[in-house]
């Protein structure tokens, strides 16, 4: 995950932010939600976690820090899990 900041333009502008207790969750096809744990990358940009989907499916993985968020920040990131 890279953080940015929303900029006066409608832009985005890279974040280096290292001590936030960002919630971050994976939610399951039929709607179950797990918590996904983040670290700091080696990347100052950028945070990292490992999770391993147990199922197959189109999962979301979703930052659930704020309510509303502006264009182009907070989407939802669409993962389809194949059976192996």
């Amino acid at each position: 995950m890279k953080t940015f900041i929303p900029t006066v333009d409608n832009g985005l502008k890279p974040l280096i932010v290292r001590k936030y207790p960002f919630r971050v969750e994976a939610v399951s096809p039929r709607g179950n939600v797990f918590r996904v744990t983040v670290k700091p990358s080696a990347n100052p940009y950028a945070w990292r976690g490992t999770f391993r989907f147990p199922s197959a499916g189109v999962w979301f993985v979703r930052v659930t820090n704020w309510p509303s968020y502006p264009k182009g920040c907070g989407e939802q990131l669409h993962v389809r899990v194949r059976a192996s």
